[in-house]
């Protein structure tokens, strides 16, 4: 949250002290706009490093959750999906629901030839 926090003030403050610079000769409205186009090309080179801090936490953080997730699966989810697609060996990794119900064997709407 530091790091967000290390980013996001200085990016609102050069925004906030361009959009005061700007709005006396251009106006509230056309001050704001170009404030923000340029608060934006600004921050982009002088808040490259906080930038850099919170894109790494954020992928950190999201690794984290992917590593920890697990697939989860019933106690009877091979016998349904042999039902579904036939023997064993032809249980695809990916089982995509093409939608029916299991008592239809998931062809519905698939328009058998």
């Amino acid at each position: 949250m530091r790091d967000f926090a290390a980013y996001t003030l200085p990016r609102l403050g050069i925004f906030l002290a361009l959009w005061f610079g700007l709005s006396y000769p251009l106006g509230t409205y056309l001050g704001g706009i170009t404030a923000a186009v340029l608060s934006f090309f600004v921050s982009v080179f002088l808040l490259r490093g906080q930038r850099d801090k919170v894109v790494a936490r954020w992928m950190a953080a999201d690794e984290k959750r992917r590593a920890n997730r697990e697939e989860k699966r019933d106690e009877d989810a091979d016998a349904e999906d042999i039902l579904l697609y036939g023997l064993e060996e032809n249980v695809p990794a990916e089982k995509p629901l093409e939608g029916g119900s299991a008592a239809e064997g998931g062809k519905q709407g698939q328009g058998e030839k």
